[in-house]
Parts: C-alpha cells; structure tokens; sequence
C-alpha cells in the first residue's frame, strides 16, 4: 500500500505523482478511488506552508475505469480543484496534469491568475470525454507562462478560450493537441504553434466545430495536422521559418460515410480547396515548407 505519514515532503521542490506505480489490488473501485485521494490530499498537506513547489506532476489514469465501475456517479472535479489550489498557493512555476477524466472539469479561478505559472499541460481522456469549464468572471493573468499544451480536452466557450490565451502576455509555445476548441488570438511573443488534431479515432471528426483565428507577427514555428472541414485563419506570419500542414478529408468512420477526395461534392470540393489555398498564401513567406495534404490538386 502507499502512506505518507512518515515522508519527508515539507521542502520538496518537485513533486511527481503516477498512479502507475499504486498498488490498485482493491475489489471496492470507490476504496480504491478513495485511497489514492487521500494519498494525494496528505502529501499536499505535509508540504511546508513557507516553500515553493517549483514542479507539480499529476498523472491519473485509472480514474476513468474507477468512475465507470461507479457509473460516474463520483465527481473527483472538486478534489483535483483542491490540489491545483494548494500547489498555487506554493507558487508553482510547472503544472503537469495528466487525467483520463470523462466529464466537465472546473478548473479553480485561482488558477487562471497564477502569476508563478511558466508551464501548463493538461493531458485529457479525450475531446470528446474530457472537457473544460473555464471561469467567466475571473479576470485572467499569466504574466510569466511561456509553454502552454493541452491534449484531448473540449473547450465549447470561444470568448472565455480567446480570452485565457490573450491573458498569456510572454506565451512562446502553444501546442493543441487532440482538442475541440475556438479562439481568436493575436500574439506578439508566440513562436511556436502546433495543432494536431489528426490522431483522434472517434465516430465523427464532423461533429467537432475547430475554428482557430491567429495572428502572430514573431512566429517561426508552425505545425498543422487537421481536417478540410474546419476552419482557419492565419495572419501577419512574417517571421515564420518552418510551416509543418497537413490537412486531410474530414473523415467519417460510420460506414457508408465520405471518405476520400472523389466522393465529394463540386460545392465541398470548392469550399475546401478555398481554405486549403487560404493556408498556404499565409505562410507564403516561409523558409521551409512541408505539404502533406491528399488529395490537394484534385480539389483545383
């Protein structure tokens, strides 16, 4: 089993926590959902209240199967919501959470004015399982975060989304992975962008509405793995140097579905080769250019 009562935690600057390493032997998932937050609630606990955390990294992974067996009928948002509080009020300077969650997660208001913050990921379950409720009346402040990732995660509001990363002043890495989401952000500090949304097998990619409006005269950086179907704006890329697209048919994995270029209609055909044609004139000062879109030249 695991105890904390006699580590010595009080001035640890990183804290690393995998449930891989748990002993999950329980016939009870609520005993076993149980035991791992105490755990976590004790360590946090035995933390002396004058240190820093500099590193907090949170990996749970079987908490997904544990609510399944309880027919979701726990909702651990409130417990995650305590440990990122505690660890805030440590100054952290990296949060990693990695959770295979299957429902909304409020993240706490604090969070969102983390002036320690320099890195932020946050791994879900998947865009169409994990999702995020971002504060609405929280004024938002991350005036040292550098490196932001999510991965598997939906965030519906584009407002509130728009609004977290504007609220990132010094930001120079943001990387989407996997992700439902909407934003409308201009950055001067941005240098790296990735979005890849190419690797996630669900019933529909249709079903999920990405749009990404990006300006960001300083990038040098980009990589963009997604479907015709959503859609992009990308402006003011002046300082890029390398350009990573890939742009597929949104493919529909329901049988008898569309799935190749031939299939669609003149009308689809000359929707997507309007915004595949869009991308390519924004990045049309690039050093180096990567296209790897099927079936591109058949949508002339």
């Amino acid at each position: 089993m695991y105890s904390v009562e006699k580590m010595e935690v009080s001035s640890l600057p990183t804290l690393r926590i995998s449930d891989h390493s748990m002993d999950w032997n329980f016939d009870d998932s609520f005993e076993a959902l149980n035991k791992y937050i105490v755990f976590v609630d004790r360590l946090l606990l035995l933390c002396d209240s004058s240190s820093d955390i500099q590193t907090f990294k949170l990996k749970w992974e079987n908490v997904g199967n544990f609510l399944s067996d309880l027919d979701f009928k726990y909702n651990v948002s409130r417990h995650i919501a305590t440990w990122i509080m505690a660890v805030v009020k440590h100054n952290v300077q990296e949060l990693n959470l990695s959770m295979f969650l299957r429902q909304m997660l409020k993240l706490p208001d604090c969070l969102f004015t983390c002036k320690s913050l320099t890195t932020l990921r946050f791994y879900g379950f998947g865009r169409d399982l994990t999702a995020f409720g971002l504060p609405d009346n929280t004024e938002y402040n991350f005036p040292l975060l550098r490196y932001l990732a999510l991965k598997g995660v939906s965030i519906g509001n584009e407002n509130l989304t728009s609004k977290f990363f504007s609220s990132c002043p010094v930001l120079e890495s943001l990387v989407l992975t996997e992700c439902s989401i909407k934003f409308d952000f201009s950055s001067l500090s941005l240098k790296h962008f990735q979005l890849d949304n190419c690797d996630d097998v669900c019933e529909s990619i249709d079903y999920y509405d990405i749009t990404v409006k990006l300006s960001a005269p300083n990038l040098t950086s980009l990589l963009c793995k997604d479907y015709m179907s959503q859609n992009y704006s990308l402006e003011k890329l002046s300082s890029l140097v390398t350009a990573d697209i890939g742009m597929n048919v949104s493919e529909d994995y329901t049988p008898g579905k569309l799935k190749t270029i031939s299939e669609l209609t003149t009308e689809v055909k000359g929707l997507y080769g309007a915004r595949m044609i869009k991308i390519i004139r924004a990045v049309h000062k690039v050093t180096y250019l990567t296209l790897s879109s099927p079936g591109f030249l058949e949508l002339e």
